[in-house]
């Protein structure tokens, strides 16, 4: 649902789209409101990701047969992130899983809850009802170093005594919201669910239209600047069905006692090298990248794509991430980008190797 347009356009939002979804894409500056979300206090509206909630017997089962992480042992009030996987190992999605006393919920990719939820009914033995809640909900982040401090005032519970990776379910004048200690960095964040009759009214509490002492506002791009930054892959642009976890380096979200949908055929991709690894990457240049472009080695050899780049914090340089032969998979290697008229010369950062984190 998220908040009515015409509220973002009175901050100097300018709209645009995600994966068919509508989003404000920023509010003046993406690079400066980037910095805000991690030393600062700012508020994202990202009700553009789908919200789907199971409940009812054999909600246990049914995730445990869909989703690659440990959900048996998922303790109440947490979240996991997880992958949802299709037979032959390709990822249909990257999800947070939210563990509630009640109901679980998964937080996905815009414009892919219909894919999500096809992938839980196929194995929905009646017993569970699924349903996506994303048009009669919002959804907001909350980041930044400053974030909690100017977050406390607007919430009726003590966000401090919130941990990483934990949630919290409560009433609001007889409606239900969801707060949850996740987010795309180390840096401090929550993200908070509200009913759609809520939600502008929690935007326009919570804002600081004169970005002072408040939580300012921030865009998409923001976001997808600090994803980049810090090596978060996104579907569409580095995950889809023809991407699994091995080439992607997120072996990390497997369980190991394994039972959900690919794991036979992942577990045959894990006996051979990957035929490509992701790896982060960055470049001298402020001149735009599209996705599809070539990589090459210092001798020229093409070693890979670039999958999504964009204009980082750091003056003059370019962030992205791509996929290339893992011979060349190598922290600090010297890389070019394959461009018609130009020359831009980069450097391997990290390498995704299957373990939480980079190899720097």
């Amino acid at each position: 649902m998220g908040i009515p347009v015409d509220k973002h356009l009175s901050l100097g939002g300018v709209p645009g789209e995600e994966n068919g979804c509508s989003v404000v894409l920023h509010y003046g500056s993406p690079v400066d409101e980037a910095v805000m979300s991690m030393s600062g206090a700012a508020i994202c509206d990202i009700s553009h990701l789908g919200r789907i909630q199971v409940k009812g017997h054999g909600s246990l089962r049914l995730l445990e047969r869909a989703c690659t992480s440990d959900v048996t042992r998922q303790e109440d009030d947490t979240a996991a992130a997880t992958l949802l996987c299709s037979d032959d190992g390709g990822i249909i999605d990257i999800c947070y899983l939210f563990r509630f006393d009640d109901f679980w919920m998964l937080t996905c990719s815009p414009g892919n809850a219909p894919n999500v939820i096809e992938q839980l009914r196929s194995v929905n033995a009646g017993e569970c009802l699924i349903k996506d809640v994303s048009p009669e909900t919002c959804h907001f982040a909350v980041t930044g170093a400053r974030a909690e401090e100017a977050l406390q005032k607007h919430i009726p519970f003590n966000i401090s005594g919130l941990p990483r990776h934990a949630v919290k379910s409560g009433m609001i004048m007889l409606y239900r919201y969801m707060a949850a200690r996740v987010g795309l960095t180390s840096a401090w964040s929550v993200e908070i669910i509200l009913p759609a009759a809520l939600g502008e009214k929690a935007w326009d509490r919570a804002v600081d239209r004169e970005r002072i002492s408040g939580l300012a506002p921030s865009g998409t791009a923001a976001r997808e600047i600090v994803r980049l930054e810090h090596g978060f892959p996104r579907r569409g642009t580095e995950l889809d069905k023809t991407v699994d976890p091995v080439v992607s380096g997120l072996e990390w979200l497997l369980r190991k006692d394994g039972g959900y949908i690919g794991q036979d055929a992942i577990k045959k991709l894990q006996e051979n090298p990957p035929p490509r690894k992701r790896v982060l990457l960055e470049f001298s240049t402020d001149c735009p990248v599209a996705p599809g472009t070539g990589i090459t080695w210092e001798d020229s050899s093409d070693i890979g794509t670039v999958t999504s780049a964009v204009l980082g914090t750091s003056s003059g340089k370019l962030v992205a991430q791509g996929y290339i032969s893992p011979v060349y998979a190598l922290p600090g290697g010297n890389i070019m980008l394959k461009q018609p008229d130009m020359s831009v010369k980069g450097k391997i950062t990290g390498v995704f190797s299957g373990r939480p984190g980079l190899i720097t």
